[in-house]
């Protein structure tokens, strides 16, 4: 049994954003707890939550 990865995606691209989520949602060990448009909404949303671990993986297209 492996341990439940939580999510939150962010994108300035609202479609990008809901593509990752359908490919994530595949997965029964990720869930998807949250979107985030604007570096804003992101600091806004994580100073909201108890996080005891944060990873950040960036994707870069040319």
């Amino acid at each position: 049994m492996s341990n439940k990865i939580y999510v939150h995606v962010a994108d300035d691209h609202k479609i990008v954003i809901e593509g990752i989520i359908a490919v994530l949602n595949n997965d029964n060990d990720i869930e998807v707890v949250g979107s985030s448009l604007t570096g804003k909404e992101v600091v806004d949303w994580f100073s909201n939550k108890k996080i005891s671990k944060i990873q950040r993986v960036i994707f870069k297209w040319n």
